[in-house]
């Protein structure tokens, strides 16, 4: 089943129990990518998103030989990896890719160009096949990567995933949240020889899509090589505000940006007024210094989010993380970014490349939908909508 909407803009929807459907039969009907949106709590319909589904012209691949195909306009190398419809295939429409270990050769799945507007999440559909031997012995488990620098290095996503016990599609769904070009690869990292696995339905979304209302790359700041109070003029006529903190010094992600100290009394602070939906900065170590360092994102006075904990050890490190927060409030937002705590250890950070989406409200937030479940997957249903989700449903 298709859905199609007629018009662009913002959707958000309410399912009733009387349209409760399991999952698996969700997902048989294609209809999995909507309730990612669901699950995640996004008000926002996913834009510039990147879908593979193995379902377009040409789109197939005959034999486990390493080669190229093009999928939905972008070259991937399939190696130990085909595409086909057979009956031992579980998929998800007409054809799936289908993956294995042979001779020492794990079986990969590679985009050998980027998707543009960066990446939010990456979601799939997997299953072990069904023919035969492939539902006995050790089960294949796979890694998911991205590289932001063509391929030439790659970053884990998540952990090992294993196949043991999995024989109908499955939903893999991860955050990567780089704003960069980017493409990622599924590779088989274990399991036993020539035993066969499908991936189908290979979503991408970009990193925020559309929406983006505010950008902070500190090109008009008046930070100096040392450490003092002020406060600067951004982009858009933003003010922002700091504590005890200098330019970037040696440390820099992308041109200018802020260091922050010790957590006592270095800070970063604006006040946006117009509504938030995603808050996102990159940040680094900033000299050779053991101390743990954290960040932390307080907004209005409370404590909503922090980093992971990193450069707690000796020695210098050019690693750049990226930090994203989804607020999704309409309202003025103060928000501070620090080290935790009150500490007046040294915590050297550089912050750089500050970003947010504007918050964008639901065009039909009252509106609730549903339709049967007969299990009979070829039988075409009826949608209907109600204003109140009990009564007055109306064929849509």
């Amino acid at each position: 089943m298709k859905i199609r909407l007629r018009s662009s803009g913002i959707f958000c929807f309410r399912f009733g129990s009387k349209a409760a459907m399991g999952v698996g039969a969700l997902l048989k009907k294609k209809m999995w990518g909507l309730m990612v949106v669901f699950a995640m709590g996004l008000s926002q319909a996913l834009a510039g998103e990147y879908v593979v589904d193995f379902e377009g012209p040409g789109e197939t691949k005959g034999s486990y030989a390493t080669g190229t195909v093009n999928l939905s306009g972008l070259d991937w190398e399939f190696a130990q990896a085909l595409i086909r419809n057979d009956e031992g295939d579980i998929k998800n429409g007409s054809r799936a890719a289908r993956l294995r270990l042979f001779d020492g050769v794990f079986g990969s799945i590679t985009m050998l160009e980027n998707k543009s507007y960066g990446i939010g999440t990456v979601s799939f559909l997997y299953s072990r096949s069904n023919f035969s031997g492939d539902r006995t012995g050790g089960a294949p488990s796979f890694v998911v990567e991205y590289s932001i620098n063509n391929g030439a290095e790659w970053i884990q996503v998540g952990e090992e995933t294993s196949l043991d016990g999995v024989d109908e599609l499955t939903l893999f769904f991860a955050e990567i949240n780089v704003a960069e070009d980017a493409r990622i690869r599924i590779r088989q990292v274990a399991g036993d020889n020539e035993k066969r696995w499908n991936i189908d339905d290979i979503i991408l979304t970009s990193f925020y899509g559309e929406g983006v209302c505010g950008y902070e790359p500190f090109d008009y700041s008046n930070l100096t090589a040392s450490y003092e109070d002020g406060s600067f003029t951004g982009l858009d006529g933003i003010v922002w505000s700091y504590g005890h903190s200098r330019n970037e010094g040696d440390y820099p992600i992308d041109g200018n940006g802020i260091m922050l100290r010790r957590a006592s009394d270095s800070y970063l602070e604006v006040t946006i007024d117009g509504g938030v939906r995603a808050f996102s900065f990159d940040y680094r170590k900033a000299f050779g210094g053991d101390n743990t360092r954290q960040l932390e994102m307080i907004v209005n006075g409370s404590q909503v989010a922090t980093t992971p904990v990193f450069g707690n050890f000796l020695g210098e490190d050019a690693t750049v993380y990226n930090f994203v927060h989804y607020l999704n409030t309409p309202d003025p937002v103060t928000i501070r970014i620090k080290n935790v705590g009150n500490s007046e250890l040294i915590r050297n950070t550089v912050i750089d490349n500050i970003r947010w989406t504007c918050f964008v409200p639901c065009s039909n937030t009252a509106w609730f939908f549903r339709t049967k479940a007969s299990g009979n997957w070829d039988e075409i249903q009826i949608w209907e909508t109600s204003p109140n989700g009990s009564d007055n449903w109306v064929p849509s």
